[in-house]
């Protein structure tokens, strides 16, 4: 069993002086705000930071995200808390368990020891960046003292994550940093909130990415016009909606989805495609971690976002850098609103499926409209999003210097 001192002493015996920063995520697995503590990681490194990234281990094996991070230079810490577990990835961090036993048996006892435990750990770090509401839940009482803590909220979880002012108490120094919260803000400044809380743009390093040459000009009368989904399926990101306004598009101009992403069985839809007559319209592609493959390969006119509660999440903002026209629906009108203020109006951002069907057929007529749409997206996300350039004002909010000393 490695203990998190003596883990911590041999990471620091390894590698030189400088400013530290321990980044906790949920998990190291396919994911938004995965991919935003991949980005954040590597800005930091470089930055010069040294970066430690824990993130919960449920069963062994590596996390999707895991080999990236080490490659660019990051400690990855895998964490587990509780007991029995076997063939974790070495140097896992082992901390007091807070079992269903235990909590039964010794409550208070177990969660202080628990805490204490994991207070211990972070003291050991001058700066913890926090990447989801569920871990600074969990780990409360652990970072409450902590000199520089910032919380980040990821945006998708707004109607959620707002319960984090119900236990964060109003004098205290964690910051807690949201992205593109624009109704989150607005709850803030009706309640009082924190005096620490700011709102952000969600941050992407565009630099690698070359938008695709002639997206959105393959338009044409002789093939169906084909549309990509890249999205997790969810309650949060419905895919219902966009089937019914498949099969009202159809109805007039025929036309394809290709979805991308995981969280459903495809079987799980094939009552609701073979009620609209379009499971031959439908393709499921599963995850993809190449999105430029997957617009080129499967020669995608323009791509459809759906969810409820996010604004502009990391598909989008990798669709945008690979300028690729984007639009947008959500039942909620309240975040098809944000949506278009988030992007300057370059996503089309609607909230009724009739509304789709008729911009689908307006834009689809012609191919130069819908290939401007694409570069007036990918410049306005640049200019608002590009983590290189707004690195410093993050680090401003988290409350850390610009460069490490």
């Amino acid at each position: 069993m490695t203990q998190p001192g003596s883990l911590w002493r041999r990471i620091r015996a390894a590698m030189p002086g400088g400013k530290r920063i321990a980044i906790l995520s949920t998990s190291l697995q396919r994911g938004g705000s995965e991919r935003y503590a991949v980005e954040l990681t590597q800005t930091f490194l470089r930055r010069g930071w040294q970066v430690d990234v824990l993130c919960n281990s449920r069963s062994g094996g590596e996390q999707h995200f895991a080999p990236v991070l080490r490659e660019a230079g990051a400690q990855v810490l895998p964490v587990i808390s509780w007991p029995g577990h076997r063939g974790m990835p070495p140097g896992t961090v082992r901390l007091p368990a807070l079992t269903a036993a235990a909590k039964k048996a010794r409550a208070r006892e177990a969660k202080e020891q628990h805490v204490e435990a994991w207070a211990r750990f972070l003291r050991r770090y001058p700066a913890v960046l926090v990447m989801q509401i569920e871990n600074y839940e969990n780990l409360q009482g652990a970072l409450d003292g902590h000199p520089a803590v910032s919380v980040h909220l990821v945006s998708h979880n707004y109607q959620y994550d707002h319960d984090i002012y119900a236990f964060v108490p109003p004098d205290s120094r964690i910051r807690v940093i949201a992205q593109d919260h624009e109704q989150l803000a607005e709850f803030v400044d009706s309640t009082g909130g924190l005096p620490q809380q700011q709102v952000i743009p969600l941050g992407f390093d565009f630099a690698p990415f070359e938008p695709i040459d002639g997206v959105g000009s393959r338009v044409s009368p002789d093939r169906p016009v084909r549309v990509g989904v890249f999205i997790r399926i969810s309650r949060q990101r419905p895919i219902g909606p966009l089937f019914e306004a498949l099969a009202q598009i159809n109805a007039v101009r025929p036309c394809e989805l290709y979805h991308y992403g995981g969280y459903g069985d495809p079987s799980d839809f094939e009552p609701q495609l073979d009620a609209l007559g379009i499971r031959d319209r439908v393709v499921f592609r599963g995850p993809t971690d190449d999105f430029r493959a997957s617009v080129v390969d499967d020669e995608l006119d323009y791509a459809w976002m759906t969810s409820i509660g996010e604004s502009v999440g990391y598909a989008t903002l990798e669709l945008a850098a690979l300028g690729v026209p984007v639009m947008f629906w959500s039942e909620s009108d309240r975040t098809a609103e944000d949506v278009a203020k988030a992007t300057g109006g370059a996503v089309l951002a609607l909230n009724r499926v009739a509304d789709l069907t008729e911009a689908h057929l307006r834009l689809t007529a012609d191919p130069e409209v819908l290939t401007a749409l694409g570069a007036d997206l990918r410049r306005f996300m640049v200019e608002r999003h590009d983590i290189t350039t707004n690195f410093d004002r993050r680090l401003r909010a988290y409350g850390l210097a610009s460069t490490p000393s």
